[in-house]
């Protein structure tokens, strides 16, 4: 996990889950309930947004 997230550090390195998702709504990205940020420390945190 940490060897990915810091791969691609900058970005956002994301898990989508069975019925996980994300969209972008042309200013900022919206996260359905359950999807879950990469960490560059190996930790993997749910994202708070339910889109």
């Amino acid at each position: 996990v940490a060897l990915f997230a810091r791969r691609f550090s900058p970005a956002l390195a994301v898990a989508l889950d069975e019925r996980a998702s994300m969209r972008w709504d042309g200013e900022r990205w919206h996260f359905s309930a359950g999807t879950r940020k990469l960490l560059e420390d190996g930790q993997v945190e749910t994202l708070a947004e339910a889109a």
